[in-house]
């Protein structure tokens, strides 16, 4: 099988994976990767192809503040706010160009996919592609027994914790994390694609 990795340029995303892409490659499967070229060599070691970004922005721990220098100034709920708008779901529709782009040179038979990249719903239902999703970081399923990201709290104890809790994973969802809901939405309605749980 032709297997196309796909992964955000940034090492906690990228490492987990190359495992799993090695072994796939020792399998006899015919492994390339779509990422940043920041991992050009590595890739090169690993005798994997790089398929690098050509549209996606490298966003790398070693470049944002370059990128987008106001990043500086930003401190807590907004530096997160920045983040996932900016890092994560501005780049949806450039990895997907770029995706369908490569297809043509590589006409890969299945895609595992860094969950960050949130391409999933375009390239399955654009492209007609199996796709697995690879959670490189931490599950970021609702779940009300698990703290909301970012607040760095332990499990609630408490029904007065639990509400801490549960109005911080409001305030999350709705208020910080609001800009990069929209910004995703907007693309995958660009490609008349409605996002999970919306009303389109």
């Amino acid at each position: 099988m032709k297997i196309l990795f796909a992964s955000q340029a940034i090492d906690g995303h990228f490492n987990p994976m190359t495992g799993v892409a090695v072994r796939l490659k020792e399998r006899g499967h015919n492994v390339a990767w779509y990422t940043g070229p920041v991992f050009r060599d590595k890739l090169r070691d690993l005798d994997i192809p790089l398929l690098p970004f050509q549209r996606a922005i490298e966003h790398r721990v070693d470049n944002l503040f370059e990128l987008y220098p106001e990043r500086a100034e930003l401190k807590g709920p907004r530096a997160i706010g920045f983040d996932g708008e900016k890092i994560f779901a501005s780049n949806v529709s450039n990895f997907f160009e770029d995706i369908r782009e490569l297809e043509q040179d590589f006409s890969f038979d299945v895609a595992v996919v860094d969950s960050s990249m949130f391409i999933h719903r375009l390239v399955a239902s654009l492209m007609g592609k199996p796709l697995v999703n690879f959670v490189a970081i931490p599950n970021m399923e609702s779940d009300p027994l698990v703290p909301p990201l970012f607040f760095g709290f332990k499990p609630a104890r408490n029904p007065v914790e639990r509400s801490i809790q549960a109005a911080a994973g409001f305030l999350s969802d709705n208020v910080i994390l609001r800009p990069a809901g929209l910004s995703y939405r907007r693309q995958l309605a660009a490609y008349g694609q409605a996002a999970p749980g919306a009303d389109v």
